[in-house]
Order: C-alpha cells, then sequence, then structure tokens
C-alpha cells in the first residue's frame, strides 16, 4: 500500500484537498509556487490515489473552465487514526460483556465475514503461499510467508491489529479464521503477544 504524503508541497496540497475542493490556480497562490509544479505535484498524487478531478469552475469572462480536484472517498480511510483505538475500545466492551470463549466465536465470525468472496483458493502449496501473503499485505501486515514443507510459516514483525491486541488476544482469533476462510484450510495459531505483537500463524 503506498503511504500517503507527510512532508513537502505534496502533503500540504493533500491537507488542502481534503477541506474542500480546489484549483490548480488557487492550490499554486497557496503554495507560492508556480501552476505547472502544481499540475506536476497532482498527477503524482492522482497516480497514488490521493487526489482526483471532480469536476470544473467557469471562471468570469470567456477562459477556459479550471478543473477542480479533491480527496476521493475511498482514501479518506487511509488518513483516519480513529479505527485502532475505536477497535480497541470495542473489544474490551466485549470482553466485559461476554465470557471469554464466546469473546473468541465472536471474532471468529468477524473473520469470516472479512475473507472476501473469490473463487476457490489453490491448492498447490507456491500458489497458495503467495495468495497468503497478498492477503496479508491487503490487511498491512508486515509478514514473512515461507514454505517449510507442506506447511506455510507465516512470521509478522508487526501485528495489523497490535492496538486491539495488546488489551484482548483474542482479536488474532479474527485474523486466524479470516486466513482459513480465505484460503480454505486449516490454520494454526502461534502469536507473540506483548507491547508489540507479532503475527505467527500456520497453514
Amino acid at each position: 500500500m503506498i503511504e500517503q504524503p507527510t512532508s513537502g508541497s505534496r502533503a500540504r496540497i493533500v491537507a488542502m484537498l481534503r477541506r474542500r475542493e480546489h484549483t490548480v490556480d488557487e492550490l499554486a497562490a497557496e503554495l507560492g509556487v508556480s501552476g505547472n509544479a502544481v499540475r506536476q505535484q497532482l498527477t503524482q498524487l492522482q497516480r497514488d490515489g490521493f487526489a482526483e478531478a471532480t469536476g470544473i469552475r467557469r471562471l468570469p469572462g470567456a477562459g477556459k473552465p479550471a478543473t477542480l480536484y479533491r480527496v476521493p472517498d475511498d482514501a479518506a480511510d487511509r488518513f483516519s487514526r480513529a479505527y485502532a483505538p475505536v477497535l480497541a475500545a470495542l473489544v474490551e466492551e466485549l470482553a466485559d460483556r461476554f465470557p471469554e470463549d464466546e469473546l473468541v466465536a465472536l471474532m471468529e465470525r468477524t473473520g469470516h465475514r472479512l475473507a472476501p468472496s473469490a473463487p476457490a483458493a489453490p491448492h498447490d502449496r507456491e500458489s497458495l503461499r503467495v495468495l497468503t501473503a497478498e492477503l496479508l499485505d491487503q490487511l498491512g501486515a508486515a509478514a514473512t510467508v515461507e514454505l517449510d514443507g507442506d506447511t506455510i510459516r507465516i512470521e509478522g514483525a508487526l501485528c495489523p491489529l497490535a492496538t486491539a491486541v495488546r488489551r484482548r488476544p483474542e482479536v488474532c482469533s479474527a485474523l486466524r479464521a479470516f486466513l482459513s476462510a480465505a484460503l480454505d484450510a486449516p490454520v494454526k495459531q502461534c502469536c507473540q503477544y506483548g507491547e508489540r505483537p507479532q503475527c505467527g500463524f500456520e497453514v
């Protein structure tokens, strides 16, 4: 996944486009640069999915209408910092209401809901290993996926659900169930917990 710009003129353009639509001239005036410089940055941002042309603004006179740009709706989630703490708080609330076995079962059902409705998973081990790596990458997991005989071993350097897992390890059951459903194969959980949780699974 392409990381959002966090510094420089591209980050400033994105910040402006998140607030409202802008034309190239408006962005250039705000940044104190040329229109061509802004167009170059917008081209990169459009390629990375952080900007899109959304319409035109007709200006006074007979000149060419100005194109309006904004941040796409489907990019909004990439800017949010609310999901992890909200998930952690929700799981804590569920843990107060349900015994551990019911919480695990709930996480497993959640994982099954996450699994893509796609054609049947491949059965040769190398194709299955590649699919596993792709699925984890889509979730933002920094993981090594390797074949060890007939076993696919997953070792993660960073858990994509770390904020919630630090408080409630049961959350890992959702990821295990997700992999099991998506790969159509049994998955064993071997995660490491603590301040820096690390994913560990065997398929």
